[in-house]
């Protein structure tokens, strides 16, 4: 049941100035009263003090962030299966720290986030059929994203909303990204919110993006009703780089209108297999199927 105090941490697991792993364990149905305003029930909650090993758990149909992390918690969170909730899949906030690998996210308002003075690595994560955004980096944070496939969000794949923010975004497949009216984003697969913004966007695959691949700079109102909207447009560039302050030649990127593992790709990308399924030399190989359970062969 939902703590009716709005101020209150209400989750299936909260954690407090204490070690401790969390594996195998299903964390479903904590719905709570929906007819008080209130925010809803996570899965899992590392508060001040906590420092957590987050494995192989499915966190499902629950009314809130399926992993919230506030006030310098910190965890590892890896090869979990989180669908089915309000709120972000999970969210780092505060100044928490997060390493966060080989998870699925599904059918959330929104996928993963760093807020306030969090950090946060993201490795071989999938996020697809979200809502929102896909990843983001707000506020003062920092995140690493490499190596993870971001699909059919319902505005952006990516964004970096804030100019104190910093991404990098390294051999990532960002693709069929801006299916929904627009929400909290651009319907792009990148969207820098600042022309200033801290970021490095090097060696990803894009295709079929609605507005744009990438969209730069914040311009409103947008057309119709829209909320949001960019100043100007990078894409269908083959080179190395991408820095958006100044805007230069873009190097590094691939950008096509259909998946292709070509050859054609390895010639403009440093992974011609990017994406959660390409595991490099120093990481262990996926072990379940990102549609099945994690602690099922």
């Amino acid at each position: 049941m939902r703590d009716q105090d709005g101020n209150a941490t209400s989750g299936a697991i909260v954690v407090k100035n204490s070690h401790t792993e969390i594996t195998g364990c299903i964390i479903e149905n904590n719905q709570g009263d929906f007819s008080q305003t209130i925010a809803g029930i996570c899965g899992i909650v590392g508060r001040e003090g906590s420092n957590l090993n987050i494995n192989n758990n499915v966190i499902r149909d629950n009314s809130w962030d399926g992993i919230a992390l506030y006030r310098k918690a910190i965890a590892k969170i890896s090869n979990n299966l989180i669908y089915n909730g309000r709120g972000a899949g999970i969210g780092i906030t505060w100044d928490s720290r997060a390493r966060v690998r080989f998870n699925v996210i599904h059918h959330y308002w929104k996928g993963i986030g760093t807020f306030g003075k969090s950090w946060a690595t993201l490795n071989n994560n999938l996020v697809r059929d979200v809502r929102g955004w896909g990843i983001i980096a707000s506020g003062e944070s920092s995140m690493s994203c490499n190596n993870n496939e971001v699909r059919r969000c319902g505005n952006a794949g990516f964004a970096v909303w804030d100019s104190t923010a910093s991404m990098d975004i390294f051999n990532n497949v960002i693709c069929q990204n801006g299916t929904e009216k627009q929400w909290v984003a651009p319907l792009v697969g990148i969207w820098l919110a600042s022309e200033v913004s801290k970021v490095d966007i090097i060696g990803n695959l894009f295709w079929d993006n609605d507005e744009a691949d990438i969209g730069v700079g914040y311009k409103e109102p947008g057309l119709g009703d829209a909320a949001f909207t960019f100043a100007y447009k990078t894409e269908r560039f083959n080179n190395t780089k991408f820095r958006p302050t100044p805007p230069t030649v873009n190097q590094g990127n691939y950008f096509t209108t259909r998946p292709d593992t070509s050859s054609d790709i390895s010639k403009g990308v440093i992974n011609p297999k990017p994406g959660i399924m390409w595991i490099p030399p120093y990481e262990s190989n996926w072990t379940w199927d990102p549609d099945k359970e994690p602690f099922e062969d």
